[in-house]
């Protein structure tokens, strides 16, 4: 349903976050990871620095090889 949802209007960040929660939590992490990344992206085009630590943190966490995400 959330794919739906994304495919009518991409620009959904609530519904890539909660898409990106799920793909989390179905064990997907590259795919979740993806997701994360790309809300990341419209936050920062937005200014809203906090939220793209708390996402950076989060990929983090999934996947502690990510470097860049470290920082």
């Amino acid at each position: 349903v959330f794919r739906q949802v994304l495919a009518l209007d991409a620009s959904r960040v609530d519904v890539q976050l909660r898409c990106a929660t799920l793909l989390q939590e179905a064990g997907r992490i590259p795919d979740a990871i993806a997701m994360y990344e790309a809300v990341g992206a419209v936050y920062a085009k937005q200014g809203q620095i906090a939220q793209v630590h708390e996402l950076c943190q989060t990929i983090a966490r999934l996947d502690p090889s990510n470097v860049k995400n470290l920082l």
